[in-house]
Parts: C-alpha cells; sequence; structure tokens
C-alpha cells in the first residue's frame, strides 16, 4: 500500500542530496544558497532510514506473521531493485571518466564493493548503493543467528538483536576515530559499510516498532506529524556544532536517528495534503534514477557553461544543475529504471511460480 508522506520523505531527500552536491560545482556560492544546502548532506540518511523502514517492514511482517522468510525470494527483490539500473548508470559514468580524465576501470565496481576504496576514483554517489546492498544481504543471517543462537529469546524479546546490530557501526567509528581524522580523501573511513550503516539499522528499528506496536498508538495529529521534521533540521544543524572527532562518532546515530523518528511518523502520523501532490509524486517515483545520474548531469551543465566562458554565474548555474539532474532522471526513468522494473516483476512473478522445492527459510 502507498503512503504519501513517505512519498513526501523522499522527494524532499533526494531534493537535498542534489542540493547539497551543486555546492561543488559553485565558484561563488552566495550565503542563501549555503544554507539551503547545509541540510541536504543529510538527505542521503533520509534515504536509509526510508529503506530500513520499507525493507523492515516487508521482512517483520512475513517473519512475524508467517513464521518464517523466504531468503531467496528476499534477496531476489533486493538485488534486482538496485543492481540493472546501478550497472546501466555505472557504464555512462565510466565512460564520461574514460573520456574526459581517462581513469582506468577498477573492478571493485563490479561486485560493489567501492566503498572499501581508500578513495573513490568516480561515481561517488555509489557508496551508498554499495552499503544498502551489503546490509540488505547481510541481516536476514546476521538477525537469524542473534535471535535463534545467541540471544534465544521469544519473539516478543527480539528487538535485541536489532539493537545489537545498530552498535556495531558506532563501535567501530570510536575505534578509528584518530586514525580517520587524519584522512582527506572520500573513501573507507567514511563509506565502509560497516562504520556507516546506522540510518537503515534504525528504519529497520522503527519498522520493528511500528509491527511490534512497542509504542502507544501516535494520535495522528497535524502538528505531532510535522515536529519531528524540524526536529530533524534542527539536529542536523547542532551536529554541524560538533567537533571534528565528535561528528565523525556519534553524527551518523544521531541524524540516523532523528531521520528513522521522521520516517516512523511520515509512516504512521498524520498524511499530509501535500504528499499527494503530483509533483511530489513524480519526483519520489524517479528519486532512484535522479540519484544514479545526477553526477553526470552536474558535470555536462558545468562542461556548458565552462565552454560558453560565464564567469560569475553561481544562482544560474545552481538552477541549471537542479534542473539538469531532474530532467535527466526523468529520460533514465522512462528509458532505463521502469522498463527494467517491468522486467524485475516479471522475473520475481517467473521465480515464485517456478519453484519447486522448499525455500530456503527462517523458522
Amino acid at each position: 500500500m502507498r503512503i504519501p508522506n513517505l512519498d513526501l520523505a523522499r522527494a524532499a531527500a533526494i531534493i537535498g542530496v542534489v542540493q547539497y552536491h551543486t555546492v561543488v560545482w559553485l565558484p561563488h556560492m552566495p550565503a542563501w544558497i549555503k544554507i539551503t544546502t547545509n541540510t541536504g548532506e543529510y538527505g542521503l540518511d533520509l534515504f536509509f532510514a526510508l529503506s530500513g523502514y520499507l525493507i523492515g517492514g516487508i521482512y517483520f511482517r512475513e517473519y512475524f506473521d508467517n513464521g518464517d522468510v523466504d531468503i531467496g525470494l528476499f534477496l531476489t527483490k533486493r538485488a534486482t531493485r538496485i543492481i540493472p539500473p546501478y550497472f546501466v548508470a555505472l557504464f555512462f559514468v565510466y565512460l564520461g571518466s574514460l573520456v574526459f580524465e581517462g581513469e582506468r576501470f577498477r573492478l571493485e565496481y563490479l561486485g560493489l564493493v567501492q566503498n572499501y576504496l581508500s578513495e573513490l576514483p568516480y561515481f561517488n554517489a555509489s557508496w551508498s548503493l554499495c552499503i544498502e546492498e551489503h546490509f540488505y544481504v547481510l541481516f536476514p543471517f546476521i538477525y537469524l543467528f542473534l535471535d535463534k543462537c545467541v540471544f534465544k529469546l521469544k519473539n516478543k524479546f527480539s528487538l535485541f538483536p536489532v539493537l545489537f546490530i545498530l552498535f556495531l557501526p558506532l563501535t567501530g567509528r570510536f575505534l578509528i576515530v584518530n586514525k580517520a581524522q587524519l584522512s582527506y580523501q572520500f573513501g573507507y573511513y567514511f563509506t565502509a559499510t560497516h562504520l556507516h550503516y546506522d540510518a537503515i539499522a534504525l528504519g529497520v528499528l522503527a519498522a520493528y516498532i511500528e509491527k511490534r506496536k512497542l509504542l502507544f498508538n501516535m494520535p495522528k495529529s497535524r502538528i505531532i506529524s510535522a515536529f519531528v521534521p524540524f526536529l530533524l533540521l534542527l539536529g542536523s544543524l547542532i551536529v554541524n556544532t560538533f567537533s571534528k572527532g565528535t561528528l565523525f562518532v556519534l553524527g551518523p546515530t544521531l541524524i540516523g536517528l532523528m531521520c528513522a523518528m521522521t520516517i516512523y511518523l511520515a509512516g504512521s502520523g498524520y498524511q499530509f495534503n501535500l504528499s499527494n501532490h503530483r509533483s511530489v509524486r513524480f519526483i519520489a517515483t524517479i528519486s532512484f534514477s535522479i540519484y544514479l545520474v545526477h553526477g553526470i548531469a552536474m558535470n555536462m551543465v558545468n562542461k556548458i557553461f565552462s565552454y560558453l566562458g560565464y564567469s560569475d554565474y553561481s544562482l544560474l548555474l545552481w538552477f541549471s544543475l537542479i534542473l539538469a539532474s531532474i530532467v535527466l532522471g526523468y529520460i533514465f526513468y522512462v528509458l532505463i529504471e521502469r522498463p527494467l522494473m517491468d522486467k524485475r516483476h516479471a522475473l520475481i512473478s517467473y521465480f515464485c511460480r517456478a519453484k519447486t522445492k522448499e525455500p530456503l527459510k527462517i523458522r
């Protein structure tokens, strides 16, 4: 069932990410633009929390309602959603890197482990896709092991494995904080899966809490539902006042927590009229495509402006970068993502019909 508020969250997240990335291309960024882009830094955390919430909801609904989960089908759905569009985008990104910068191809990109490189040579946005895929693959097995073999608790107490998984990246960052502060490269310390999956795990926790009804029923109040997004904005501003070391250790967990709270209320709270607006649904629908190709769009726009010889064009460039990202994202969605999604649905239907033996299940 479609939840309009989650479309609003998805649209806000992708616009935030795109806005934040525009600062890379702005030679003279006006102060008012800088203010609007600062909070966009955490748009990706909102995406992570949303993904964890949706995937956790699917997982726990099957786990607690049926007593088992078809792991094969679960992993097939996750892999076929992200990987095919990713490979198409990777082809075009690398082609541009080869033509304009002479980059050699890195095999890590084929295995979705480039987020463990000391520095990402190209397609920087792909690090988050690595984290999502790694989490989706490992979570069912880790949760099963902890729930059945370590904690050995009844279902109503099976929150403990989720909490255990949640605190691993926080501990990992604490242990390497001194090394991370010496690194100025965008790579391992800031992109490795085991150090930065906080928001996804917190989204899963939010789905668990909702499924198990561990909190009182939240009144579907407009005021209450609108409060947490403002808390997210305030939290992002507060987190940015932390020292570099404190921000590295605590930042992802605190921001992830506020993002998960936002998604929880968006999913179960008052549904705003704005969430049903056609523009919100449009941006939400093509958000994944925008994320995959917005780097290409920004490079294209920047090269065009450079070729035309503009020297002071911050406002025009800022608008052009955002518009180009949306337009190219729509084109990619129509030509690539949507056809691949149709094939995905057909593949999953065939997978379900063709199974002739008992699937691997969690019991």
